[in-house]
Parts: C-alpha cells; structure tokens; sequence
C-alpha cells in the first residue's frame, strides 16, 4: 500500500525526519537516509515530475515567517482559561487506569 502511495505522488516533499522513516521516504526521494535525519531547520528535500521525468532530490528552505509578538503573553496567559478543563473533571471523565506488571 505504501509503495502505491508514494508512486503515486508527483511531488514528495520531507523535512528532516528520525530514523524509523529516514529509510522510507529517502527510497522514494532518491537519497541517502542521513540525509534525511540531519536536515536543518527549514531545510527540506523534494522530487517532483517535470516534463513528465522524475527529477532528483533537490533542497530548498523555507522563509522564516515573521510574527507579531505583541499579544503573546496575553495568549499563553488565556489560553487554559478558554481551552483547558479542570483536572477533576478530565480524570472523571476518563476511563479508570489498569495496572500492569512490567513482567507480564
């Protein structure tokens, strides 16, 4: 199924990634998984179809956004008042926890 996925797929972007999907995704970009795993920050490789050929891997780095910070204290000081619930009420609402032994 992945195979079919990947094959399928004209243009195949990755950012840096561990070493699980390194393997992978470099099979499908064409490169060596090292590669993969020691992306900058930013930085990615891509493959795309161009005049119907595959090209080779190439790299490219994202433009660092530049955010406006001005209201960031207010956001994290806010954002458990609007989003979070009370512990009490997450843990009733939980299933109660099993305990197992880390020997079977």
């Amino acid at each position: 199924m992945r195979d079919a996925v990947l094959g399928n797929c004209q243009i195949i972007v990755s950012f840096r990634v561990g070493a699980n999907d390194a393997p992978i995704i470099s099979e499908a970009l064409g490169c060596e998984p090292q590669g993969l795993m020691e992306l900058g920050l930013g930085h990615a490789l891509y493959r795309t179809l161009l005049n119907g050929q595959l090209t080779s891997a190439l790299t490219m780095q994202r433009k660092r956004a530049d955010l406006a910070i001005e209201h960031l204290a207010a956001n994290i000081r806010n954002s458990p008042a609007n989003y979070a619930r009370p512990r009490a009420m997450v843990e009733k609402a939980a299933p109660p926890k099993t305990r197992r032994s880390h020997w079977g």
